[in-house]
């Protein structure tokens, strides 16, 4: 990526220093036009290199397509910036130190833009090179950036991805125990996925510690498909979580009509108990579901629901999930009336456990709706130039072309 902006700014302040000592006398006009002769040269070298990333950066047709502007830009300012270097060499030789302090102002003036036009294209860039809205991925490009310029900070690239690596393997113990008791093709495929990353990691590692730049960037680049296909694979599974946030509901009519079945003598016992337990049994899954989701709670893994929704989502999310608990107490009470039934054989306890169970349904109705609903919502984003909803995982608009920024952050 671009990372020229710090090491502009402070050959920039060396050559202002040096344009103040000229004029204060301290630099005699050979010293100085030494000088910027080479901060010129330095320049020049910037420009190659900004002009190779560029290069490079945009073999990416959806990058080069929003940014032929931004490029063009970059472009006039370093042109921009070698005639001022140029003038002011000029006007040193005729010793014309009015019009030296008016081009160091220039000077300034073509640093903040040439500042300005690599920060846009920049940005662009980070938005379109992978899926830079997962934080450890974007630590990995980053460490990369100093490597890429200056050929050092190896050691901090190898630390992030040693990080990367431990989250992974957390995230593979926690998905093997799941697999135990949830087969679902979506964990399996995450398995893999995470498998298969962790290979590559190690790869990333072993071309830092060769220093082999050109290797250190073909793996890197293998890890956006990774990102890629395990958010999709944990968007399916969120979305099977709001899915399901009503799934007890229905073991709960049931219950309610075997009881109601059972005290009109039309089924034996045995038959209500084993719909009770069927209850019973859904109802503790969807409590540990709806307390999980509401504390967060991925400790277990580096995964985050939070992550696939913008501020007003989670608040809204987090409201629903709230409701959901609230709902599930008196559930839990009818629960307990059931149990009582059971030790006493009482059919009025029975008869009230009905009536709990069917009072403290009507509270779950809208939230548990509102959630399923929201699963059709998981993974997608509105364009904010023409309004048409994406694939979240989609850096640009199906429809206008629209860098999708809440998208891709």
């Amino acid at each position: 990526m671009i990372d020229a902006k710090t090491e502009n700014k402070n050959e920039n302040f060396l050559l202002l220093d040096a344009v103040n000592n000229f004029i204060d006398g301290k630099l005699d006009m050979f010293t100085f036009m030494g000088k910027l002769e080479s901060f010129r040269t330095e320049l020049i070298e910037l420009q190659n290199e900004t002009n190779q990333t560029v290069d490079r950066l945009c073999i990416n047709k959806a990058l080069a397509d929003v940014t032929t502007l931004d490029v063009e830009m970059i472009a006039q300012a370093f042109d921009s910036y070698l005639e001022t270097f140029d003038l002011l060499k000029e006007f040193v030789m005729k010793n014309d130190r009015n019009n030296v302090i008016c081009m160091a102002g220039r000077i300034e003036q073509c640093s903040s833009a040439l500042d300005s036009v690599l920060s846009a294209f920049a940005e662009k860039a980070m938005i379109l090179r992978g899926p830079t809205k997962f934080p450890k991925l974007n630590l990995i490009l980053d460490c990369l950036k100093p490597i890429e310029y200056k050929s050092e900070g190896y050691e901090k690239l190898e630390a992030a991805v040693q990080t990367e690596k431990e989250g992974f393997n957390r995230n593979i113990g926690y998905l093997e125990r799941k697999a135990q008791t949830d087969d679902s093709p979506e964990i399996t495929s995450l398995l893999e996925i995470y498998r298969d990353a962790i290979i590559v990691l190690d790869a990333v590692t072993e071309a830092s510690k060769q220093k082999n730049n050109d290797l250190l960037r073909q793996e890197i680049a293998k890890l956006d498909e990774f990102y890629i296909r395990a958010n999709g694979f944990n968007l399916e599974l969120l979305a099977k979580f709001f899915m399901s946030s009503h799934t007890f509901i229905p073991e709960a009519n049931c219950l309610i009509q075997a009881s109601i079945d059972f005290r009109s003598g039309r089924i034996i016992e045995n038959v209500m108990l084993s719909a009770f337990d069927i209850f019973r049994e859904k109802l503790a899954a969807m409590e540990e579901q709806v307390y999980s989701f509401i504390n967060d709670d991925n400790s277990q893994t580096d995964t985050s629901w939070k992550d696939y929704f913008n501020y007003d989502e989670r608040e809204e999310m987090m409201r629903l999930a709230n409701q959901m608990a609230d709902a599930i107490e008196p559930v839990k009470d009818s629960l307990l009336l059931y149990e009582q039934f059971l030790d006493t054989r009482n059919p009025d306890v029975l008869e009230q456990a009905d009536a709990v169970l069917r009072e403290s349904l009507k509270a779950l109705e809208v939230p548990s709706r509102l959630m399923a609903e929201a699963g059709d919502r998981v993974g997608r984003v509105n364009c904010i130039k023409c309004g048409t909803s994406n694939p979240r995982e989609r850096k640009t608009c199906s429809q206008c072309s629209a860098i999708l920024l809440e998208g891709g952050l």
